[in-house]
């Protein structure tokens, strides 16, 4: 087995689940990893199912590709996507800092929390793996270029398109009622004292 990692940039994809800059947790455990999954289709995962098949040819023999672990590409709800992760702080307990790029590529020194559904890249490393006596090829993450965000969001809400056209919804800080107390849409000068 080769021990050479391939590093690829995927075809543009939607962000499905990120964990940048934090561990991802699984059953309430930390997992020691932070991660990107990228959803793929059409000549994108075309593109990146041919790299990857061509790497495992490459790397094992046919013997140990029949006896493989499927993978890495994983399927849910009828979308294909594939994770990266990296560690999330090294032995020295210093945070592993996964660098995130804009559409121009340029470094972007506090990125966002990124979406699902936001449109990235993802710059990964294939290499191969083994587990139990079964090979695989791992995704190991690199960088992250984002080209389109959407705001994540911990509740797992996100704006309605046609929130506005909603009569009688609610809205945060907007006012109904008495004048007293009132922040937001009555003229007052709180939001000089809000930080963003």
């Amino acid at each position: 087995m080769a021990s050479d990692k391939l590093k690829v940039t995927t075809p543009k994809g939607l962000a499905r689940f990120i964990t940048l800059g934090r561990e991802t947790t699984f059953n309430g455990q930390g997992t020691g990893k932070q991660e990107a999954s990228i959803i793929l289709d059409g000549e994108g995962l075309t593109e990146l199912t041919k790299i990857v098949e061509d790497f495992k040819a490459e790397t094992f023999t046919p013997k140990q590709i029949k006896a493989a672990i499927n993978g890495p590409f994983k399927e849910k709800d009828g979308k294909v996507f594939i994770t990266a992760k990296a560690y999330a702080t090294r032995k020295t307990g210093e945070k592993v800092v996964i660098p995130v790029v804009d559409a121009r590529s340029n470094p972007i020194k506090n990125p966002p929390d990124i979406g699902n559904g936001s449109t990235i890249r993802l710059r990964i490393a294939l290499k191969p793996t083994e587990f139990q006596g079964k090979n695989y090829i791992g995704v190991d993450l690199i960088a992250v270029k984002l080209i389109k965000l959407v705001e994540y969001s911990s509740t797992g809400f996100t704006p309605d398109d046609d929130s506005d056209d909603e009569e009688g919804a609610y809205y945060a800080n907007e006012f109904s009622g008495s004048d007293e107390g009132a922040s937001g849409g009555s003229g007052d000068d709180l939001d000089d004292e809000v930080p963003f």
